[in-house]
């Protein structure tokens, strides 16, 4: 039943509920219905069923649970208690140690409890997080970047190649004044030849595009290792959850 349930979802705890065999046909779920930041209701045979969080459910919340509990639960009672915990991606630690020694902050934002989120920023050694964050506030459309697959190491190429571009358009700024402070008064004066002068500014910017193309070369021999993009970053501890009543 909440394989059924999960089944549409692309939440990343409906990963938790995917089945290698093919759900029951009889197991069809009608009018589902996605409430955010609270779980999946539906009806399957006749029945109306609940997938979700303990308030969506009717169960009393555990905040201090280092888990996420997602409860099962018909029009009558729960039905089936499941754990769920997240595993931590393998280059997430090496990322955040990354992006410290650059002297950058790290904050978390969640929407799990604080247990859950104090569990991971204990092992990602990040000071500060907040917990119970809104959908308004963790909405994709107010960050600066949206990662398109799992690969973490895109934030750190991201960082460097920042830094770089920095330091090469400073670059291309300071050739392009030198040369116009050193040029364009030698040409007024008639002091250059104006084919030497045309020369010139041919070269000056065939100089700053060569500089700027070695922003991407210089990452050619050090992309990140393909890795799969099926999301791994939720398991469950009890694999059919912990039966109520």
């Amino acid at each position: 039943i909440a394989a059924a349930l999960e089944a549409p979802s692309r939440h990343p705890i409906a990963h938790a509920f995917k089945r290698k065999d093919k759900i029951d046909v009889a197991l069809n779920v009608e009018n589902s219905e996605l409430i955010s930041g609270a779980g999946i209701r539906g009806t399957i045979n006749g029945c109306h069923y609940r997938i979700g969080s303990a308030a969506f459910c009717g169960v009393a919340p555990k905040h201090n649970s280092a888990h996420l509990n997602v409860y099962l639960a018909d029009e009558k009672r729960v039905l089936a208690h499941f754990q769920l915990a997240d595993e931590i991606r393998r280059d997430a630690l090496e990322l955040v140690q990354n992006v410290q020694r650059a002297g950058l902050h790290i904050d978390i934002l969640s929407g799990d409890n604080s247990g859950q989120v104090a569990e991971i920023a204990g092992m990602l050694n990040i000071e500060n997080y907040q917990a119970g964050c809104s959908a308004s506030e963790l909405t994709r459309t107010q960050a600066d970047v949206v990662l398109l697959d799992n690969q973490l190491q895109s934030i750190s190429t991201l960082f460097s190649k920042a830094q770089q571009s920095r330091r090469v358009l400073l670059q291309n700024l300071s050739w392009a004044l030198l040369y116009n402070l050193l040029a364009l008064p030698l040409a007024a004066m008639g002091l250059v030849p104006p084919w030497l002068a045309a020369l010139g500014m041919s070269l000056s910017s065939l100089l700053v595009v060569l500089n700027a193309l070695r922003i991407g070369a210089s990452h050619t021999d050090s992309k990140p290792r393909a890795t799969s993009t099926e999301p791994k970053e939720i398991k469950t501890l009890a694999t059919n959850g912990v039966r109520h009543g």
